[in-house]
């Protein structure tokens, strides 16, 4: 004889319309390669792989491939920020404490 606690799935509501698993991005959670491969097919055949996600997978399933690149792209960007905003400061402080030496 089964327990019925046994058997019983948790969901939580969030908005009282969709479950919290429904709403969890899958393609924030993909690996890198993974998501490099389908960042990149997006981005070469741009406007046929949009028309294509939404004709196979569905509007949903589009915005959220569309949701997970600009994540990815925000990420890269401050990464890119956070490496050249130090060294651009650490060369105008060279830059100008060469120029008070002569």
């Amino acid at each position: 004889m089964s327990n019925k606690n046994d058997e019983e799935v948790n969901v939580i509501v969030t908005d009282g319309s969709k479950p919290k698993h429904e709403l969890q991005n899958k393609y924030l959670i993909m690996e890198f390669w993974e998501f490099a491969i389908l960042t990149t097919l997006m981005v070469v055949f741009f406007p046929w792989s949009l028309l294509y996600c939404v004709v196979v997978h569905g509007l949903e399933h589009t915005k959220l491939i569309v949701i997970a690149m600009f994540h990815d792209m925000l990420k890269t960007l401050l990464a890119v920020l956070s490496i050249i905003l130090p060294i651009v400061a650490v060369l105008i402080y060279l830059a100008l404490s060469y120029k008070n030496v002569i």
